[in-house]
């Protein structure tokens, strides 16, 4: 990525006419990024509710460059990042999280903004496992059952989730 960061004349130049004045100097910002595309993998929601990664932006260029704001798309989470300059050669990690809200599989970008319109991408990926429990029925009546007498009747328990849903125990109300 080239960010335009501003130009200035230089001592006696000329800013008339129409043409690029070869007196103008312009400053390019070189910055790269770690990477182009953080892949979560699965996130097992009844272990754990989030997963990080790093992003690191590098300045390779000549100048200074400020990296106003990160943000990242549903389901994402970027860490914070204030205004942070970085000097020629100097680098700075991002915190990227992967927090869905639910089981599902999940796509957006984390943004780095640079200045003006300019910004750094990062495509992010995750699929988000939990399980998801039915019953069927959702309420059983025994009706008059009599004293010293048993009536059975059935519920089915469904797991519709994407990951093993582990039962511990029933307990009836």
């Amino acid at each position: 990525l080239a960010v335009i960061a501003g130009c200035s004349q230089k001592e006696g130049g000329d800013t008339g006419g129409t043409s690029p004045d070869p007196d103008l100097v312009t400053e390019t910002l070189m910055l790269t990024l770690s990477t182009e595309a953080i892949d979560f993998g699965e996130l097992d929601l009844t272990l754990s509710s989030s997963a990080q990664q790093l992003v690191t932006v590098y300045n390779a260029g000549e100048s200074s460059a400020t990296l106003h704001s990160a943000e990242a798309s549903d389901g994402f989470l970027a860490g914070d990042l204030a205004a942070t300059t970085l000097a020629p050669g100097a680098a700075a990690e991002i915190p990227v999280y992967f927090q869905p809200d639910g089981r599902g599989v999940f796509e957006g970008a984390l943004e780095i903004q640079v200045g003006g319109d300019a910004a750094l991408s990062v495509a992010l990926s995750g699929i988000a496992l939990a399980p998801s429990l039915s019953a069927t029925p959702l309420s059983v009546d025994f009706g008059s059952v009599y004293v010293g007498c048993e009536t059975t009747k059935s519920i089915q328990l469904s797991n519709h989730g994407n990951t093993p849903l582990v039962i511990d125990g029933l307990a009836l109300t």
